[in-house]
């Protein structure tokens, strides 16, 4: 994968004289940084800048090629000495409420993927799921939700975001609500999704008013209420493609994130193949993914050591 947890481990091995090969299953550097960040928050020359110098520091970054698809786990295995995987967590969970698989429910991970497919001319402008004065709901409150209300406000839709909890409690960066509402994005609190309305076509997001307590837990009220609508983003997070990390036959704890060793750091259950990024701790920032990289980088770096040391021992 060519990540942020991907380019930082090849960085750091191609630092310490290790041959290095990028498999990419996108056509672009970058995993989520290119496809879920919209372009207003992170330039993508930069990420083009990033994979030619790694290009210039002697790493082959082959873009188009799924593993466990185009290229099996065994093939890696046979090829290289050591293979980190770093796929990230691509399904989306879906809104989780009454009818909510009709016609104008979109995914937010797809729906900013395609808008920058957009901008790479892979994608038509009158595709896109979102289009100028459509009314739409999203329903989050991490910073991939504000990303979806921020860029559906550009291709010129009025934007609502629904949120259960409170404003204190939203998990996006303060500054992104901030900047959020000063594009002109607007926001109900306190109002859980219950149902998605609508017989062919979304024409609303039902909720129930929420009260919160002293204690800071929450109580539903019994009020319900309908926001009108006709296209609803889910922004609720994203989770393991559970057919690619069995295709590649690594231990995973129940939900289909991958079980990792601390010593030497990120070894999977498999000789000889580590894994970090979205993939193992769960999606979390671009910044810990890369600090995740390196650290299984330097895992990967003592566990070449160590076979070598071995081979010499044993010869």
């Amino acid at each position: 994968g060519c990540g942020p947890a991907g380019m930082a481990a090849a960085r750091e091995l191609a630092g310490r004289d290790y041959d290095v090969t990028i498999f990419e299953a996108a056509s672009q550097p970058g995993g989520t940084m290119t496809y879920g960040i919209p372009t207003f928050r992170l330039h993508k020359e930069l990420l083009q800048r990033e994979a030619q110098a790694l290009t210039a520091m002697g790493v082959t970054i082959e873009y188009n090629v799924k593993i466990g698809v185009d290229k099996s786990l065994d093939e890696l295995q046979r090829d290289f000495d050591a293979v980190f995987i770093a796929i990230g967590t691509m399904n989306a969970w879906n809104l989780g409420v009454d009818n909510d698989t009709i016609d104008g429910v979109v995914d937010a991970e797809q729906f900013l993927r395609d808008v920058q497919c957009v901008q790479t001319g892979e994608v038509e402008l009158a595709d896109l799921p979102v289009q100028k004065g459509d009314q739409v709901i999203v329903v989050g409150a991490g910073n991939v939700a504000i990303d979806a209300a921020r860029t559906s406000l550009r291709l010129g839709a009025d934007v609502k975001i629904v949120y259960r909890r409170a404003e204190k409690n939203m998990k996006c960066l303060p500054s992104e609500y901030e900047e959020a509402k000063a594009d002109g994005v607007q926001f109900q609190f306190y109002s859980a999704p219950k149902a998605v309305v609508g017989t062919d076509h979304v024409e609303g997001l039902k909720y129930e008013k929420q009260q919160i307590l002293e204690d800071a837990t929450m109580v539903p009220t019994g009020e319900f209420g309908v926001v009108p609508a006709n296209k609803i983003i889910a922004a609720i997070g994203n989770k393991p493609e559970l057919s690619v990390v069995k295709a590649l036959g690594v231990d995973a704890n129940d939900d289909g994130y991958i079980a990792v060793k601390d010593m030497p750091y990120g070894l999977t259950s498999k000789e000889g193949v580590f894994a970090a990024g979205d993939i193992v701790h769960k999606p979390q920032t671009v910044v810990l993914a890369m600090r995740e990289g390196r650290k299984t980088a330097e895992g990967i770096d003592q566990y070449l050591k160590a076979k070598k040391v071995m081979a010499a021992v044993k010869a």
